[in-house]
């Protein structure tokens, strides 16, 4: 994000589809299967480890299906999961493989799951409208490094928990 803001920009990579608009089509079809295919071999190095994640999305979901408005306070995800995953493996919906993987985590993995969770829906909104906003005032003032880190954030948050630690609050 910050090379491209920096060297490329909207007006030359405007200029450079116009120019190959007919290649510009096969290309990101091209780009977009090589990714899913990184995506899958990454799948396949950490198979249980993405499996235990996936469950524990599936499952946090469900708790905040229970609790969307209020959420269960901070620092209710452990005990909110645990029951939810509970009552989940007491249901014919749950799998050998996903009962194989489960585990009693401490985090998400998901920080906008765990907000969800702790937060409600109206937590979440204020968080996701905050980043936003950060985002949006980073490219209006030309911020572009601050917006690459945020957008670091951003994607590292998807799968694990950078908020709950102290350390990732300073960084």
């Amino acid at each position: 994000w910050v090379y491209w803001a920096e060297r490329i920009g909207w007006e030359k990579t405007k200029a450079i589809y116009i120019r190959y608009k007919n290649v510009a089509v096969p290309f990101f079809a091209i780009v977009i299967l090589l990714a899913g295919c990184a995506f899958a071999g990454l799948y396949g190095l950490k198979r249980d480890s993405a499996d235990g994640r996936l469950l524990m999305w599936k499952v946090t979901g469900k708790a905040i299906a229970g609790h969307p408005v209020t959420g269960t306070g901070l620092g209710g995800f452990p005990e909110a999961y645990a029951e939810m995953q509970g009552q989940y493996f007491g249901t014919e919906e749950a799998t050998d493989k996903e009962k194989r993987v489960a585990g009693c985590p401490e985090y998400a993995f998901n920080e906008y799951l765990q907000i969800g969770l702790e937060q409600g829906i109206g937590g979440w909104i204020v968080f996701v409208s905050w980043l936003g906003s950060m985002m949006y005032y980073g490219i209006r003032n030309r911020q572009h490094g601050a917006v690459g880190g945020v957008l670091a954030l951003v994607v590292f948050a998807m799968s694990s928990y950078p908020l709950q630690l102290p350390s990732f609050w300073v960084a």
